[in-house]
């Protein structure tokens, strides 16, 4: 536990927010969600996870560009993970600029 990584100044949170900003280039390909319920008998908590894929679609012109790096890409194939899947099955989505230039364009 180590208590000067807790306590942020202005400093470390400017750098932390520009770690941020850089991140938006790459693409959060899969979202983990995991439910719980107290099962009374066991006496304890039972889990239920899912994973999803997520992967944009071009939609009314707008065609998402993304980064990747090759040490990630080797990471996520040494742990199985389907790449087929992420882009015939992924779930489709707008970003928040996306979004908002299909609201404006669309007809009232």
């Amino acid at each position: 536990d180590n208590c000067a990584e807790c306590e942020t100044g202005p400093e470390e949170a400017q750098q932390r927010y520009e770690k941020l900003q850089s991140a938006t280039s790459f693409l959060v390909v899969q979202v983990g969600l995991c439910l719980f319920h107290y099962d009374v008998q066991k006496r304890a908590f039972v889990a239920r996870p899912y994973n999803f894929y997520i992967f944009p679609r071009q939609f009314r012109g707008q065609d998402r560009r993304f980064l990747c790096q090759t040490r990630c890409l080797h990471f996520l194939a040494a742990q199985n993970f389907d790449f087929n899947k992420l882009i015939k099955s992924g779930i489709s989505f707008l970003g928040h600029h996306q979004e908002r230039t299909v609201r404006e364009a669309a007809p009232e």
